[in-house]
């Protein structure tokens, strides 16, 4: 999907954008990847959002609950690792090691959940572990 340009977007997309610069882009350089280019340009699924402000608004505020909820740093990256290691973006491995990282999650732990082999303990003292592979989400059920 071609990136946005910030000069292209609509009002409704500048504000987004604003709170993305303010929320997510910052969150991602205290965690050592990028959210955005240098020519302000945002990538992943970020640019996804600006697309579809009017559903990247809830999305945020759920984000944004699960920041203040207090649960340990190291389990949403274990939890979004196992997810991307069934996806096909190279957007969230990218970004979520190194916040993983960050989150003192250990190398081990996070490789195995890349392979879609959790068994590792991380720093919360949380077992990282599916009990059996997801199947493929070209095989999900629909909702």
């Amino acid at each position: 999907m071609p990136l946005l340009p910030p000069d292209a977007l609509h009002e409704a997309q500048c504000a987004l954008r604003d709170r993305l610069q303010a929320t997510r882009a910052r969150n991602a350089q205290e965690r050592a990847y990028a959210a955005a280019l240098p020519d302000g340009r945002f990538i992943g699924p970020f640019n996804a959002l600006l697309r579809t402000a009017h559903i990247a608004w809830p999305v945020l505020k759920c984000a944004q609950a699960l920041t203040r909820a207090g649960i340990a740093a190291d389990v949403p990256e274990a939890v979004i690792l196992t997810v991307a290691a069934h996806g096909r973006a190279d957007y969230a491995p990218y970004a979520h090691i190194a916040a993983a990282e960050k989150a003192s999650l250990p190398g081990p732990a996070i490789a195995s959940l890349l392979r879609n082999q959790p068994q590792h303990l991380g720093p919360a003292g949380v077992l990282f572990e599916v009990p059996a592979p997801c199947p493929d989400h070209a095989e999900a059920p629909a909702v």
